[in-house]
């Protein structure tokens, strides 16, 4: 199974760290400029990751906000609904006049629609004969909420904005990354043929992996 982007990124980051750990212990003035720019590029990729995992996390932070805005959004069309009730509004929908989605079918649609038509219904409601502070109070707290809720999604969108363009910077990264731990490489492989018998195998030995747990076998 090919490995994932996330995946591929965390075996760079090991190999690479790996690769200058060696490197500080060896004598590697026979690399040239070569480790130099492997030193860069990796340093270049870190910083790239670790911005993408900072965007993802935050990506993470404003589907939360999402999710709970929405429950509170759905409460506020429950209480809005039963105000409206009590002012003389159908009980069955006491929406009807008021907007095109009942209660529930409001509270079925994406997040910014039920935002924008609970706003609407909010400003509505405050005008429908017979109007009372809990019709007003219920209206009141839907327009705060509606509001919170765009505020969320528009939070939302610039953070997949961030993410997306920070794993832009770590896909520009990668490859020069991958042409310089090659150059790498070639250097150490120049050094070996020229004396430095041994080089590029203590510069490029496995990685070793911690080995997966096994489960105690059941008797």
């Amino acid at each position: 199974m090919p490995a994932t982007p996330a995946e591929s990124l965390v075996a760079r980051r090991v190999s690479g760290d790996a690769v200058l750990h060696a490197a500080s212990a060896l004598d590697a003035k026979r690399l040239g400029t070569r480790l130099t720019l492997f030193r860069k590029a990796h340093a270049t990729l870190l910083r790239a990751e670790d911005a993408l995992r900072a965007a993802e996390a935050k990506l993470v932070e404003t589907k939360r906000v999402l999710a709970e805005a929405d429950h509170d959004q759905d409460v506020a069309v429950t209480a809005l609904a039963a105000a409206l009730i009590t002012a003389g509004q159908p009980r069955l929908n006491p929406f009807r006049k008021l907007s095109k989605y009942a209660p529930a079918r409001l509270q079925q649609i994406g997040y910014a629609d039920e935002a924008e038509a609970l706003l609407e219904l909010s400003l509505k409601s405050r005008k429908v004969p017979g109007v009372n502070p809990t019709v007003l109070a219920a209206s009141r707290d839907a327009e705060r909420v509606a509001r919170a809720m765009l505020d969320a999604v528009e939070d939302d969108r610039r953070a997949e904005g961030r993410r997306d363009y920070a794993r832009e910077r770590c896909d520009l990264a990668e490859q020069p990354w991958e042409t310089a731990l090659e150059g790498l490489r070639r250097a150490a492989r120049s050094a070996d043929a020229q004396g430095a018998d041994g080089l590029c195998d203590a510069l490029f030995r496995p990685v070793a992996r911690r080995p997966k747990s096994v489960p105690p076998r059941a008797f």
